[in-house]
């Protein structure tokens, strides 16, 4: 959705600092597992991912079955717009910092193949973290990273 806002409303896009940009979806056996251990609500609290999946969907407990099925229209729709949006990249025109995670359980690593040879596009890779949970030190990095970007794209604030 950034990046076709970005297109349409070039002039209101000073740049744009995307993170896991699922523009080819690929699951892996631990994103699967991590989804059904949340569904069940057997997260152990010593595994620092399925926590992280938690906490990012602020889930508390176990998910009712009932309520896990409406998740599957979101997911459908984002899988059409991942084949639709691979397009999008290359009529972009704002300065791009693109963020993957080496490790992601559900954003395929070839997604950076649609943005690497896109002239405003820079890419980086968390080599070790995941789609949701970031190991310290990358986080940290990810962090510079995104505050650099804003003092590249974001004119100065006058005081």
């Amino acid at each position: 959705l950034a990046m076709e806002a970005a297109v349409r409303f070039p002039e209101s896009m000073a740049g744009l600092f995307l993170m896991a940009v699922p523009l080819k979806i690929r699951v892996r056996p631990g994103g699967f597992s991590n989804a059904f251990r949340i569904l069940r609500g057997c997260i152990r609290e010593d595994d620092p991912i399925a926590p992280a999946v938690r906490r990012t969907f602020a889930l508390d407990g176990r998910v009712p079955l009932r309520i896990a099925v409406r998740w599957i229209p979101r997911y459908l729709e984002l899988f059409r717009m991942a084949r639709q949006d691979r397009r999008i990249p290359e009529s972009l025109e704002c300065p791009v910092m693109v963020y993957q995670s080496g490790k992601d359980e559900f954003v395929g690593r070839s997604s950076v193949k649609y943005l690497k040879n896109v002239p405003h596009v820079t890419i980086r890779t968390a080599a070790h973290s995941r789609h949701f949970d970031y190991i310290p030190e990358e986080r940290r990095e990810l962090l510079a990273c995104f505050r650099e970007f804003l003092e590249d794209v974001l004119p100065p604030v006058s005081r």
